[in-house]
């Protein structure tokens, strides 16, 4: 952890400080390319959701094979609230190392 935190910090700080001198328009440019990778991540398991949810998604494929009637679950609720707890659930609980 230590290591990770003096190595997140030798190249923050720089970044900071180059940003600290920039106008304001290159300035959110600049953010936005430091912040843009970790944004990625999270847009990529939400779409896997949508396709795990969809109408021709894997759960109505499952859910046809068991004679069961496929379910409209993206866009629903239900929907929305798998995504909430999908995203915050891992910050909630932990890893259990605490």
């Amino acid at each position: 952890a230590l290591l990770c935190t003096v190595v997140c910090l030798l190249l923050a700080y720089p970044l900071a400080v180059i940003l600290r001198k920039l106008n304001i328009g290159k300035k959110g440019l600049m953010a936005i390319i430091v912040i843009l990778p970790m944004w990625v991540n999270f847009v990529l398991r939400i779409m896997a959701w949508q396709l795990l949810l969809s109408r021709n998604g894997i759960i109505n494929a499952i859910l046809g094979v068991l004679g069961l009637p496929g379910q409209d679950l993206a866009n629903s609720n239900v929907a929305i609230v798998i995504g909430m707890v999908y995203d915050s659930a891992g910050v909630q609980c932990g890893d259990g190392t605490e």
